[in-house]
């Protein structure tokens, strides 16, 4: 049997996400995900299902931002990151400082690739 996480352990997204991960010396990803967003869901379904990405990032802290409704946390966030299209997930390492983005839909091992730059 395996004993490795199941799923990708998700947080909202606050605007203090970032720093509050770094000041305890963890990699972080930011999701940029919605409901309407057929590539996110996609995403889900594949490669943030796929298990050896669930372990690459098991010890990241992950955070959504769900663009579902445009709430003005949400324009503010988007703002910030320079958001052009969702998905968009951007990896930051244990310093706070973003080291890879992707947008739109990619399997396992390109995102395998995104979390190592993040190490």
């Amino acid at each position: 049997t395996h004993t490795g996480a199941q799923h990708i352990r998700w947080q909202p997204y606050q605007s203090s996400s970032i720093e509050a991960a770094a000041s305890t010396g963890k990699a972080s990803m930011v999701d940029f995900t919605a409901d309407w967003c057929f590539y996110c869901k996609k995403l889900e379904k594949t490669t943030f299902s796929d298990q050896q990405v669930i372990e690459a990032v098991s010890d990241f802290c992950a955070y959504q931002v769900d663009g579902s409704n445009k709430t003005a946390e949400v324009v503010a966030a988007e703002r910030e990151y320079g958001i052009r299209g969702y998905p968009t997930v951007i990896f930051f390492d244990r310093h706070g400082k973003e080291v890879s983005r992707f947008v739109g839909f990619v399997g396992p091992d390109e995102m395998l690739r995104h979390a190592e730059m993040a190490r």
